[in-house]
This record gives C-alpha cells, structure tokens and sequence, in this order.
C-alpha cells in the first residue's frame, strides 16, 4: 500500500530520544576501526574524516527511479533512527519519497510541510586518504546513491542556513528518534509536552498488514533498549526498520550492513520505541 494516509503515529512505552550505535561500549572518532556484531554478522565500519566533497559519477536511480528499501546502509555517523526510517518509507510508503533533486520534510514543531528546497548538487562527503573516493556517510546497498543524497537533504533540512556541504556528523550524529523521523518524512502529528503520537487507537505491538502478506501495511521502526544481554543479535540503543510479521516472529532490518534480525515480539522486554500508522 503505497498510499500513505493522515499520519497518525503510536509511540509506546519510555521514550528515550537518544539512538547511537553502540560497537565495543565506545564511540570511535578519526580513522579508527571499530567492529561490531550486526544482525550475526561482523560489521567493520572504518570511521572516515570528510577529505572534500565531491561527485563520484554514480547514477541516483536505475531507469526507473526506483528506491528500494535494501539501498539504504548506514555510513559513519550515529544515525540508525533517520536510515531505519528510510528503509520502513522505502519499504511501506515509496510514494512518500521525494524524488532528487527537490527535497522537502515535516516541521514537527508547526505540523506543516517546510518549503521544498532543491538539491541540484550530486557531491558527497569522501575520505580519499586511501586513494579512492570512500563514502564517509550513509551508503548504499547497490550503484544507486539515492539513500546518500536522501541523508544529506535530511542534514541539509536541519541545518537553518541550508548550507550545501551540511556537517552531518555533527547535525545528525547526536541520535534521535526513529518515530520522529518517520513524522518528519512523511507528515503527521506530534505532541511535545507527552511525547507521544497523536489519535492513539490501537493495542500496542500490532503491526498493521497488507491483507494476505507478512509485509507491513505502514512504515514502522522498533528501537532496542540500552542494556546488555539483548537476544538474537540486538544492538542495544540501535533502531531497526520492521517489515514483516511472521506467524511466529518479526522480521527486523539493520541499517547497519542491511542483516535481517528476527525477534518473537516487539514490546518493552528488548524495546524502548516502537509504532505504527493507524
């Protein structure tokens, strides 16, 4: 279901608003490589300085200007609540998607649609100390580099002076709320005073579905708690993307590297954050 109606998000639970991956309890910082266990596979992540920005002739889309929901990777910067947020869109709601190069999101605070600003320039943050033009932010899972520009339009947003080579790391590096960023791509209302979504109707993990598929009806994300010890290969304080309800578990993506986790449910046990569009 393409169409994505009035966005009425449940958010349950203790909302934490601060997502950061969490590999080895640090964070890292300049060319260091920090190894993490992502989904049951290792996933290195070298942490690249931003040499220049540049263009690094890859297309935006295939022919068809499709944006799949297996594109998207999380790069080098604390933001799995906007990627996994990306990925359930892409997944649930592509038509909610804008298309490059005219980007526009969601004023939470006002409850209206920003002004659309365009974002003619294909450069992208690069750390060439190898020799190669290595993507120091968000990646992608195939040529296309769609998901790259979609996270510096986001950064770009955020940034009150629009600046063209917006510091991601720094405007979207501090973490966040996976919920929040669902709001802010697709639209919808906020409460800041409760923190919670509005026109809440509906029984606390039930994940709406397409009728007669597994696949989620609506984009949704679920974020783990911050402690130790989480089951199946959860990160703890990371957001996953949700897309499938299985007759016995969920199907969870990673943002990180893309691995598929599955959990038996999605409630305050493992999780701290979790909704969806009713």
């Amino acid at each position: 279901m393409e169409h994505l109606p009035s966005a009425h998000y449940l958010f349950w639970a203790n909302v934490k608003m601060w997502c950061g991956m969490m590999m080895d309890g640090r964070q890292g910082s300049g060319n260091n490589l920090l190894t993490g266990n992502f989904g049951g596979n290792d996933c290195n992540i070298p942490l690249l300085t931003v040499d220049e920005w540049k263009d690094i002739g890859k297309p935006v889309y295939d022919n068809y200007t499709v944006r799949s929901y297996e594109n998207p990777i999380q790069g080098c910067v604390n933001d799995c609540y906007f990627i996994a947020a990306l990925v359930s869109v892409a997944w649930a709601a592509n038509s909610k998607l804008n298309t490059h190069p005219n980007y526009r999101f969601y004023n939470v605070n006002n409850h209206a649609w920003d002004p659309a600003f365009s974002m003619t320039s294909l450069t992208l943050a690069v750390d060439n100390v190898a020799g190669a033009p290595n993507l120091v932010y968000a990646r992608s899972g195939s040529g296309y580099i769609w998901p790259c520009l979609y996270e510096k339009a986001y950064a770009k947003w955020k940034d009150g002076a629009h600046s063209d080579n917006p510091d991601i790391k720094a405007l979207l590096g501090g973490g966040g709320s996976g919920l929040h960023a669902l709001l802010e791509i697709c639209g919808g209302s906020w409460d800041n005073g409760r923190k919670t979504f509005t026109n809440l109707t509906t029984n606390p993990g039930v994940i709406p579905l397409v009728p007669g598929s597994t696949k989620t009806q609506y984009p949704t994300i679920a974020k783990t708690r911050d402690v130790s010890g989480l089951p199946g290969g959860l990160i703890r304080n990371h957001t996953y993307s949700v897309l499938r309800k299985l007759p016995d578990k969920y199907e969870l993506r990673n943002p990180c590297g893309g691995a598929f986790v599955y959990v038996p449910k999605i409630d305050a046990t493992n999780f701290d954050e979790w909704g969806y569009i009713k």
